[in-house]
């Protein structure tokens, strides 16, 4: 297995387990985002199903803008609310 995939299962895990802690008003998410030329399908695992996304499916706005804004020193956002 790739140091790549070895990270994402890790993270996989972790987000589940959270997932789990914090019950069906959580939903934990996990994009890839090795290539930012295209986060049309950057979403590669859903602990949760507030927002009924499923894996593949794109990266949310505010991240992009966060991107966008941030560059390399864009910093993690806790408890954002989005429709």
């Amino acid at each position: 297995m790739k140091e790549k995939e070895r990270i994402f299962q890790t993270l996989k895990q972790v987000a589940d387990a959270i997932g789990k802690i914090f019950g069906r008003h959580c939903e934990v998410v996990i994009h890839d985002l090795t290539h930012l030329t295209d986060l049309s399908h950057s979403l590669i695992h859903v602990a949760g199903d507030v927002t009924h996304r499923k894996p593949g499916a794109p990266i949310t706005n505010v991240v992009v803008k966060a991107l966008h804004e941030e560059g390399n020193e864009v910093k993690d956002q806790y408890n954002y609310k989005t429709t």
